[in-house]
C-alpha cells in the first residue's frame, strides 16, 4: 500500500482531496513545481508527471504489475530532494529528468490504482487525484517563481520538506 488513507475511494472528490492530505503527495507535487521552474520546463515537467501517473494507473487497471513500485516511489522522493539540494542551475538535465519523472509518476499512479477495485469510481478517483496533483504542482511553480531571488531559502525549504517526506515514507514502507 502506498500509504494509509485508501480505504474509502468514492470517485472524483476523494481523488481530488488525496494529494492534499497525504504528506508525501503534498510535498512531492510542490517540489515538482520547484523542479519545473529550475529546469525551465514548466509544462513538460507537469505534463510528464500527469501522463506518467495516468499511464501507471491504466497499467494497474489492466492488471500489469510494476515490480518494486513502493521502493521506486521512495526513490523518487530521494531523487527530488537531491535535485533540489544540488547547487548548479542545470545540474540535472531535462533529457534525464523527463524519463525519470515519467517512471516515478507511473509508480505513483500504479500504486494508488492497484489498491482499488477496477471500476468507474476508481477511474474518477484517478482523474481527481491527477487534478489535485496538478493543482499542487502549479502551487509549487508559483511559490518557486516568487522565491526565485531567494535561492538559499527556496532550496532549504523545499529540500528539508522533501527529506521529511522521504524519511516518513521509508518508515511507512518498513512498517
Amino acid at each position: 500500500m502506498a500509504h494509509p488513507g485508501h480505504e474509502t475511494v468514492q470517485g472524483f472528490t476523494s481523488g481530488l482531496q488525496h494529494p492534499f492530505f497525504g504528506l508525501d503527495h503534498l510535498i512531492t507535487m510542490i517540489a515538482l513545481g520547484f523542479i519545473a521552474t529550475r529546469l525551465n520546463a514548466r509544462m513538460a515537467t507537469m505534463a510528464t508527471f500527469s501522463l506518467g501517473m495516468l499511464g501507471g494507473g491504466l497499467m494497474a487497471f489492466a492488471g500489469i504489475t510494476i515490480p518494486y513500485a513502493e521502493l521506486l516511489i521512495v526513490a523518487s522522493l530521494v531523487a527530488i530532494a537531491l535535485v533540489l539540494f544540488s547547487s548548479k542551475q542545470q545540474s540535472f538535465r531535462l533529457a534525464y529528468a523527463i524519463p525519470l519523472i515519467a517512471l516515478f509518476a507511473s509508480c505513483h499512479g500504479w500504486a494508488h490504482v492497484a489498491e482499488q477495485p477496477a471500476d468507474l469510481s476508481s477511474l474518477w478517483y484517478m482523474i481527481g487525484m491527477m487534478s489535485g496533483a496538478l493543482t499542487l504542482q502549479l502551487a509549487g511553480l508559483a511559490l518557486s517563481t516568487w522565491l526565485r531571488h531567494k535561492v538559499a531559502a527556496r532550496k532549504t525549504m523545499a529540500g528539508a520538506a522533501l527529506t521529511t517526506a522521504a524519511v516518513s515514507s521509508i518508515s511507512l514502507l518498513l512498517g
